[in-house]
């Protein structure tokens, strides 16, 4: 994962948990290969998933370039799980902010500048700050949060996820409010 972090054409495929997972599977499964039978398994995994191919040709010391209708023809095959719109650039950038309020507008304004992914990555942050600090989430900027994410995964094609995030905005609205009465 650390190796991919540091070739740019790899760097936004760590964003997206699938991918790591893949790469750790067959990083596995490739340390535990003792048989022909067992490479050749790893080998139909790696071809299988255009990233795992190109990081392992990466490894020889051949560029192989991936294109996005490569990714996209693996994903309406099932070969991979649907992609993270999230990249790496953006999760960095975001990481600046401190406020959950702050990360909120600043994802508004990407997105209102048609930059969905960025978007996403300053709403996400959003609701982690308080979350990082070991404080109650601000109910009324999670909600916000959370509606805005389920916009912009929908706008992406992400409608399943964009369900689940519409539900936790909801849950923010429903929820009892606590206080301290005796």
């Amino acid at each position: 994962v650390q190796r991919c972090l540091a070739v740019p054409e790899l760097r936004d495929y760590v964003a997206d948990a699938a991918f790591v997972k893949s790469l750790r599977a067959v990083a596995a499964k490739a340390a535990a290969a003792k048989t022909p039978e067992a490479v050749g398994a790893v080998t139909r995994d790696l071809m299988l998933d255009p990233r795992l191919t190109q990081c392992a040709m990466l490894g020889t010391g051949v560029r192989l370039k991936v294109e996005d209708e490569d990714l996209k023809r693996a994903e309406r095959t099932g070969d991979i799980a649907k992609r993270s719109p999230l990249r790496v650039d953006d999760l960095v950038a975001a990481s600046r902010f401190s406020s959950a309020a702050e990360a909120k507008d600043a994802g508004t304004a990407a997105y209102n500048e048609g930059d969905v992914p960025r978007a996403l990555a300053f709403w996400c942050r959003s609701i982690a700050v308080n979350r990082e600090r070991g404080e109650p989430d601000d109910r009324d900027v999670a909600a916000v949060a959370y509606s805005n994410v389920s916009q912009g995964l929908y706008k992406l094609g992400y409608f399943v996820r964009a369900e689940q995030a519409a539900t936790r905005a909801l849950a923010y609205l429903e929820a009892p409010v606590e206080t301290d009465v005796f």
